[in-house]
């Protein structure tokens, strides 16, 4: 079936109609309507009836060669590359409308993010189904901004990806991950509500740019940059040891008894000893293991005999495990002080309660082992 646009250009009026299954580019016919004397010559038979009246062919483009009809009056080519820039303009106007896009908020030229339990490693992206859902979000950052339409999704996502955003979320509540295939070809997987049997509804986007139901027919991949979500996280969040550092930061320890727990490092296949950044922290950790009634939560008064002490026998320290990247460190003991490794680079402190970023280079660093 043909696809007929109606335009307007310059007071005239015109059918456009475009023939499917063209691989070579636009096939498209002009007609305007027979009373039109600029385009039709008096007494040129109607080629065209259908549901928006009368018309007559005037001009064909077809493999980007115009060919203007013999009944059409001379010198009217110009008019006809006039329209055919009218109507892609239409045609664009009509695929942003067709094609399923989102809203997001730019504030001091950054677009909003979100810090989730969703996405440990990176910040996600805040996109909204609706204009009016991005500009209740806007009123409740209190910061002037504006808001955008993403356009296609497929490009706005993969765009988003290369600037080391982790992910994107919907409405606050929807998350999507960029995934690869098994040709390492990029998709994108949005985690809907539960459904009637209380599992999570899993879409991805088709090479159309639409959502449809991803049922495993292709095997998906989580992608994985950290660096370039470590650099995001940076200019996002500035240049911090953590996100929430505080001067004269305080610092809590775990302990049963008279001692540090002490816990298994399955990443590094070593140990950990728990350090955190406030009392909340620690019992949320011991919340989610189950042994909130074993352990203690005390705050620690020298943290650097702390770390020495709990690094004695090879463990490490994990500063806030569990948590978002952008509030976790790990940290050790050097010659004059404490060297923490978070997601801006290396810092170091002397007590914890000044920072001061330094090289990155091993070999600048004294380092656990």
């Amino acid at each position: 079936m043909s696809n007929t646009t109606r335009i307007l250009h310059e007071g005239h009026e015109f059918l456009v109609v475009q023939e499917p299954g063209d691989l070579r580019g636009l096939r498209l016919t002009f007609l305007a309507r027979p009373e039109d004397e600029r385009f039709v010559r008096p007494g040129t038979p109607v080629s065209h009836e259908g549901e928006h009246g009368s018309w007559c062919r005037v001009a064909s483009i077809a493999d980007g060669l115009i060919t203007v009809m013999r009944s059409s009056p001379p010198k009217v080519a110009d008019e006809i590359a006039a329209l055919i820039r009218r109507f892609r303009v239409e045609q664009a106007r009509r695929r942003r409308q067709a094609e399923p896009s989102l809203f997001y908020v730019v504030i001091d030229g950054k677009a909003a993010h979100l810090i989730s339990s969703i996405q440990l490693h990176g910040i996600l992206l805040r996109t909204f189904s609706s204009r009016e859902s991005a500009r209740a979000a806007l009123l409740q950052l209190h910061h002037g901004g504006r808001i955008v339409r993403t356009g296609p999704l497929r490009e706005f996502f993969a765009t988003r990806a290369q600037e080391g955003f982790a992910g994107a979320i919907i409405d606050d509540k929807e998350p999507v991950f960029w995934c690869l295939d098994g040709e390492e070809r990029s998709s994108f997987m949005r985690v809907g509500p539960l459904d009637a049997d209380g599992d999570a509804q899993e879409f991805v986007l088709d090479d159309h740019g639409r959502w449809k139901r991803y049922e495993g027919e292709t095997d998906l991949f989580l992608y994985e940059d950290q660096e370039s979500w470590d650099q995001r996280m940076v200019a996002d969040l500035g240049q911090v040891p953590w996100q929430g550092c505080e001067a004269h930061q305080q610092f809590f320890a775990l302990r049963i008894g008279r001692e540090s727990v002490v816990l298994p490092d399955e990443e590094n296949e070593g140990r950990f000893v728990p350090l955190f950044t406030s009392q909340d922290q620690a019992l949320e950790f011991l919340d989610r293991r189950g042994c909130r009634s074993q352990g203690r939560v005390e705050e620690v008064s020298n943290l650097r005999e702390w770390v020495e002490a709990a690094t004695a026998g090879g463990s490490l320290v994990q500063l806030n495990p569990g948590s978002h990247r952008a509030r976790t460190a790990a940290l050790w003991a050097s010659d004059d002080g404490l060297v923490f490794d978070t997601f801006s680079g290396l810092w170091h402190t002397r007590d914890g309660s000044e920072f001061t970023s330094i090289s990155a280079d091993p070999e600048d660093v004294d380092s656990q082992e």
